[in-house]
């Protein structure tokens, strides 16, 4: 045989070689060209899935708001979709379940546009699904269908009254009464209190929709002062003020009470004789459905300049025309699926007229997925009389705290922070640890006031650490607090208490 040797040979080899090349480009560009169409696919799946996913929370979190009214939740949940260009039953498949009574999962659901993958599957849907869950407003003082006792009534002052006495929000103005009088500028711009509102809200919230009507009731509505008398005060006679009660329907919005449509008005006028110690209606809930139910209570305006006092005051919400107390407590003998709790919203007001010893209070409500969050409390012109105060967990037991008060104007005798501390008792030798020191005297924010307590006309911040083990370690949820005083004490205060954190947030 013979051989062709030399650059025709050479030639020949890079020809039949270059075939061979062009062969396995054609046939390694099938896979490539399909792989490149498959990442486009993949691409586009990862965008739309975490379109879905915004579409998802943005809508959860709206319907959450409005639970446990699940026809409300599913229409801010569809007017949310619309917002974010999703038209469901057209170009998407949305499902909305209710999970708890303020939890509400979306599950958005859209399909998908197919190129190389057309050959292997006829469609493809992406879904993503989001969990938002609302926390109502913190529950403070009562986990029955009524609020204020003897011994411990809710209370709102009148305009002219000034901070000092002990109402934060709705005293005009702040401390301070030259020779001991009061002024008229106490009521007016020359020294304003700057918490002032003029209001506090309470709550009736149904959880489970009685068969019958909710009827609200106040009792001692107005404000008539007299000898004896334990619910209202007069700081300087002569003294009067007409005071409001308004309840609202449940179909607004838990943020805004008066985005709630007015269900009833009443005002209590100074020294009505009808109302004078004795429980009249408000107004009643015909249709009584889950959710929250506000009332507002608020005085006269200005008030005139005669309006010293503090307005003592009970409420009780009843099925029916009449009232049999209830809990929301399980295990307690009066516990009921559909009782109409009241409580105070973000601030309790209160009067406690309490005698020589110790006494323990509901104070807030913490649901069991605060667990690892802060609470804090905050006390206004308290301990007036009294010695200690401690904070009781849903146990009994009394817990550790820091403190601080604000010092930009004047710093407190006791410091501006601090954390608990024990207190032995001189009267029994007990022990009691983690407490806080009310009682004495102590630095003034303003002067020419008439008290010289240690707390008068100011506002001490109590943080506690809810532990990261809380629904579980804990049966209940309610904390108290604990007043401990060696005499009668007689001290308008005010308290709020609130988790940190957002109120609504993704939990799944």
């Amino acid at each position: 045989m013979i051989r062709t040797t030399g650059p025709a040979a050479s030639r020949q080899r890079k020809e039949r070689e270059g075939g061979h090349v062009m062969f396995l480009t054609a046939l390694l560009l099938i896979p490539l060209i399909g792989i490149s169409a498959i990442a486009v696919d993949f691409g586009f799946w990862y965008l739309q899935a975490s379109r879905n996913q915004s579409i998802a929370d943005a809508a959860s979190l709206a319907g959450a708001v409005w639970m446990p009214d699940e026809d409300a939740a599913n229409q801010a949940i569809s007017e949310s979709l619309s917002r974010n260009g999703l038209d469901p039953g057209v170009d998407s498949t949305v499902r909305v379940d209710f999970v708890t009574s303020n939890s509400v999962r979306v599950s958005v659901s859209t399909k998908s546009e197919l190129s190389f993958t057309s050959m292997f599957i006829d469609e493809f849907a992406v879904t993503r699904s989001s969990i938002a869950t609302y926390v109502p407003p913190t529950a403070m003082g009562s986990p029955t269908n009524s609020l204020g006792r003897d011994g411990l009534w809710l209370a709102i002052s009148g305009d002219c009254s000034v901070r000092e006495n002990g109402d934060l929000l709705a005293s005009r103005g702040v401390a301070g009464y030259p020779g001991g009088n009061y002024p008229p500028s106490s009521c007016g711009a020359a020294s304003p209190n700057p918490s002032y509102t003029g209001e506090y809200y309470l709550a009736v919230e149904v959880k489970t929709a009685p068969t019958q009507p909710i009827v609200v009731q106040v009792y001692d509505g107005t404000y008539a002062p007299a000898a004896g008398k334990t619910t209202d005060l007069e700081f300087r006679p002569p003294s009067a003020f007409d005071t409001t009660f308004t309840l609202f329907d449940n179909d607004g919005s838990v943020f805004d009470p008066t985005s709630n449509s007015v269900i009833a008005t009443r005002t209590y006028t100074d020294r009505e004789a009808g109302a004078d110690s004795a429980w009249t209606t408000v107004g009643t809930i015909v249709n009584p459905t889950p959710g929250i139910y506000y009332v507002r209570v608020s005085t006269n305006g200005s008030g005139g300049f005669d309006s010293f006092g503090s307005n003592g005051f009970a409420v009780r919400a009843s099925l029916g025309s009449s009232f049999t107390s209830c809990t929301t407590l399980s295990g307690d003998p009066n516990y009921s699926t559909d009782c109409p709790q009241v409580y105070a919203v973000e601030h309790l007001p209160l009067y406690a007229s309490l005698s020589n010893g110790s006494s323990e209070f509901y104070l807030a409500e913490v649901p069991g997925e605060q667990a690892g969050k802060q609470l804090e409390i905050t006390l206004f012109d308290v301990g007036e009389g009294a010695e200690r105060i401690e904070i009781l967990d849903p146990d009994g037991n009394a817990v550790p705290f820091t403190w601080t008060t604000d010092c930009s104007i004047t710093a407190a005798s006791a410091g501006c922070s601090g954390s608990s501390v024990g207190w032995t008792n001189p009267a029994t030798g007990t022990f009691q640890p983690n407490t806080l020191d009310v009682s004495g005297t102590g630095n003034q924010v303003y002067a020419n006031t008439l008290s010289d307590s240690l707390w008068n006309d100011r506002s001490v911040v109590i943080t506690v650490d809810i532990p990261n083990n809380y629904a579980s370690a804990y049966s209940g949820r309610w904390w108290r607090v604990r007043y401990t005083f060696g005499d009668d004490i007689t001290d308008r205060t005010t308290w709020s208490v609130r988790v940190l954190g957002d109120p609504v947030r993704l939990s799944g």
